[in-house]
């Protein structure tokens, strides 16, 4: 390689004629070169940067005959190199400096525009070049080539655009004057935002992820929440005409999933100016009362509920959507009975707050089934509060309740009036003693009946509502347990495969039977166990397998299993001794799941079995007969000791710390048990 004479550079650059630079150097590219050269081995002399980029800046417009620029002479790693270097050049505040970074910041966004980390790195130096207070002609070269950058930015819509959003924001306070496509700045960077969000050409969570990481400002998360709302908003005909079908009590119609999950990140991020511009439109659409937009304010409002409740007061939110409960669309009435739920599960009314709620939900009675059964569903919430004021009223409510209890009701009615009574029975049984033979008969004639299909919601809470009233009266409306074991015949003959939706039903009911029976269930208890077993035999690869919908409901039924062995466990007959080696031959695989409460749940699900296991061979083991008791004590050693090995290989992979602290106590107290 030959050497540079720096020194000789220096001097020749120093004077400033350009004409003579270019004389001293026949290749054009050789003094470029030599320049940049240069400049690596002088970054911290300023004298000399600025007389580089000096030269630099002048060479193309001083030499004839050469059309094309440095900058298209410039090898990219040599562009890569003055990028890189660019931002700590200009702390020298050399103004050929700047101007030299303009022009390269022009030549790059033309030559590299597809190359997203230039781009990236080009709107940083401007940041930059525009905090240090520019100079008006500065301003200006800016003005120049800004609509060829912008134009060049947002020709086609990527995950990329909310980012170079955000950076044109930035920089429009210092072009007030500057228009594009007879557009101000920020008009037209709030057109390319709406365009962009509108497309719908990202993965909603690229969008959400860009609003987080990018830390955008107030003005374009106003613009996002404005788009999210209108999701909230967009009513389709279509979706009420399939609402007012019987399918639509197999599914929920909502906004759409994106648009949901922004709003969670919206309020996350800046929770204040999101109520504020919800306060705001749900005074346009209040006082407009357009009934799609109605619709949408309540799912909008069901969203940040609590800011809701924290402005207008806990019943003061009720009463302020108590009118569209008798609104003349039915559609309308039951999305302002689902925003009450929603405000009812907030927090505990209190006795006073209950009573005036209570009032009005029992004055209530729609002719349209499903908004029917949403006011009885408004009313089973009421009654799980459980305080004194609804034990008064359980007269009140019974009396509303005996007009739906006709087998011919339509089936989302008598879904919600088994739902009501049950949950009394299950809080409060006494004060329904007296009709609890009744209402037993009237369940029964909903399993037996052929009008109800066997994984409907309504042949489900009816199972429910028998194995609770049988289990709140420890047997007596059921004594020789003949309606008992008729319920549970039916159960095996229709039960769903343990990872269907409606599943919980029917495990549940069994779990209560299991409870109240007690040895009299052990003819079918192997077969619940195994059903038990299946609905926890699943791996995490196979998990990562399923889509959004069908993960979270899987989750839903292990977590709800977990809770059915521990309750099982408990339970002194039927023993569940003979199944627990299979019960942690699934746990072991749940321990390390790719979810972190059924991680705990199943560690505390092992450690439970671990102890009930002692406790059984405790009882079992003959003390006197020496085999008898060293066969007891050699299984719990082995048995313990696998459990042991496999939570401590558990530990050593876990991530979560929350999830391995639980490990860890769980791990100790385990060792510290004293096995017989």
């Amino acid at each position: 390689m030959i050497s540079i004479d720096f020194n000789q550079i220096i001097k020749t650059i120093k004077e400033r004629d350009i004409r003579k630079v270019l004389n001293d150097y026949n290749d054009r590219n050789e003094l470029i070169n030599d320049l940049f050269s240069l400049l690596n081995s002088h970054l911290t002399n300023e004298h000399i940067i600025d007389d580089c980029f000096f030269v630099l800046n002048q060479i193309d417009s001083k030499h004839e005959n050469i059309s094309n620029t440095i900058w298209d002479d410039l090898t990219l790693t040599t562009k890569v190199e003055l990028q890189s270097k660019s931002l700590d050049l200009l702390e020298l505040k050399c103004d050929h400096l700047k101007t030299i970074t303009i022009e390269f910041i022009k030549y790059l966004y033309h030559n590299h525009c597809n190359e997203i980390e230039f781009k990236f790195s080009c709107l940083e130096l401007i940041d930059v070049i525009l905090k240090e207070k520019p100079s008006n002609e500065q301003i200006s070269d800016f003005e120049s080539l800004l609509s060829d950058l912008m134009t060049i930015t947002f020709e086609q819509p990527n995950e990329n655009t909310l980012y170079f959003i955000k950076h044109f924001e930035i920089i429009r306070i210092h072009f007030t004057d500057f228009e594009i496509e007879d557009e101000s700045m920020s008009v037209y960077l709030y057109r390319i935002l709406d365009e962009y969000i509108k497309s719908e050409s990202y993965d909603f969570r690229t969008l959400i992820s860009s609003i987080s990481d990018y830390q955008i400002g107030v003005y374009l998360l106003a613009e996002i929440i404005h788009f999210v709302f209108s999701k909230f908003l967009n009513i389709d005909d279509n979706d009420v005409k399939e609402w007012e079908s019987e399918s639509y009590l197999k599914k929920d119609m909502e906004a759409p999933y994106y648009a949901i999950a922004c709003l969670h990140l919206l309020v996350e991020l800046n929770s204040e100016l999101v109520y504020q511009r919800l306060k705001e439109l749900k005074a346009r659409v209040f006082k407009k009362g357009d009934w799609k937009e109605l619709c949408g304010l309540s799912n909008l409002i069901s969203m940040v509920v609590e800011e809701y409740i924290n402005d207008q007061s806990y019943i003061g939110a009720f009463k302020s959507i108590k009118k569209y409960f008798i609104h003349p669309l039915p559609y309308v009435r039951y999305n302002y009975l689902g925003l009450a739920h929603v405000i009812l599960g907030v927090e505990q009314p209190t006795e006073e707050q209950t009573l005036e709620i209570l009032d009005i939900v029992l004055s209530l009675k729609d002719s349209h089934s499903t908004v029917q059964k949403s006011i009885l569903h408004l009313l089973e919430l009421l009654v799980e509060f459980g305080n004194s004021t609804i034990k008064e009223s359980i007269d009140r409510i019974l009396d509303y309740c005996s007009e739906y209890i006709h087998i011919e009701q339509p089936k989302g009615i008598l879904a919600g009036v088994v739902g009501v009574i049950s949950s009394i029975g299950n809080i409060m049984f006494d004060s329904i003693s007296n009709r609890a033979d009744t209402y037993l008969s009237f369940f029964m004639s909903i399993i037996r009946s052929d009008r109800f299909d066997p994984l409907s919601v309504t042949f489900g809470v009816a199972l429910e509502a028998i194995s609770i009233l049988v289990l709140e009266s420890k047997g007596s409306i059921d004594s020789d347990f003949e309606k008992s074991f008729e319920t549970i015949v039916i159960i095996k003959k229709n039960i769903p495969a343990c990872t269907h939706k409606s599943s919980d039903y029917y495990s549940r009911s069994m779990t209560r039977f299991v409870q109240t029976l007690r040895d009299q269930f052990q003819p079918h208890y192997e077969f619940f166990i195994h059903y038990l077993i299946n609905a926890l035999d699943i791996t995490s690869d196979e998990h990562e397998q399923l889509s959004v919908d069908v993960s979270n409901q899987r989750i839903d039924i292990i977590k709800l299993t977990i809770s059915f062995i521990s309750i099982l466990a408990n339970q002194t007959h039927p023993p569940i001794h003979p199944y627990t080696g299979q019960f942690v031959t699934q746990l072991f695989k749940l321990i390390d799941f790719d979810h972190d409460e059924i991680k705990q749940e199943s560690t505390r699900l092992l450690s439970l079995l671990l102890r009930k296991t002692i406790v059984y061979y405790r009882q079992v083991t003959d003390y006197r007969d020496l085999e008898s008791f060293n066969k007891s004590k050699k299984y719990l050693e082995t048995f313990s000791q696998t459990i042991i090995s496999k939570l401590e290989q558990s530990i050593e992979i876990e991530e979560n710390e929350e999830t391995l602290e639980i490990k860890e106590n769980e791990l100790i107290d385990i060792k510290s048990l004293e096995l017989i």
